[in-house]
């Protein structure tokens, strides 16, 4: 019973939180630079983006405000 209750903590500190996002939120993006000579020290994350409505379950199209880039994306945290 120990056991199964340290094991239940542990999973629940870790396990995706109620994380709600409505239509005009701003959010951050991970877009993971691709190309041969892209070092690991390159900005993973873009935005912010603002949400410009819902795709699904999980999906949102969002666009940049710095670019005006249209995309979507899974929110999966």
């Amino acid at each position: 019973a120990k056991d199964q209750l340290r094991r239940e903590r542990y999973y629940n500190r870790r396990v995706r939180q109620d994380t709600t996002f409505e239509v005009g939120d701003l959010v951050w993006v991970l877009k993971p630079p691709r190309g041969k000579v892209i070092s690991k020290l390159a900005h993973q994350w873009v935005g912010p983006a603002r949400i410009v409505l819902s795709a699904g379950v999980d999906n949102w199209e969002v666009v940049r405000d710095d670019t005006d880039e249209h995309s979507i994306v899974h929110c999966s945290f």
